[in-house]
């Protein structure tokens, strides 16, 4: 087991680190931004990003410690990995099938 400082340090550089995250919340602000809008407005949005980011990591990491979310967790995986890759080939079909030539 590691500290909490340490586990905090570990996550936050995974993430600051990945270049997949960086990808990911430049196309999310693209669709939530115009070209046009305010500094101010590019960083409210940024900042209700960077707000949900410190929210939901450790909210998450709390309900994963509970030892029962953790046995259904691991009992259900083989169920969750089907279902959210099944959701990933519809979403892939779906933008393979809407895009213009």
């Amino acid at each position: 087991s590691i500290s909490c400082s340490a586990a905090f340090y570990q996550g936050f550089l995974c993430n600051v680190l990945n270049p997949k995250l960086a990808v990911f919340l430049l196309s999310l602000f693209t669709q939530f931004v115009q070209v046009e809008a305010s500094l101010l407005e590019k960083g409210i949005v940024a900042g209700i990003f960077v707000g949900e980011s410190l929210l939901w990591w450790p909210i998450l990491v709390l309900i994963l410690q509970i030892p029962t979310i953790q046995s259904l967790f691991v009992s259900f995986r083989h169920i969750l990995d089907r279902i959210s890759g099944a959701l990933l080939i519809v979403l892939g079909a779906r933008v393979v099938l809407r895009s213009e030539p």
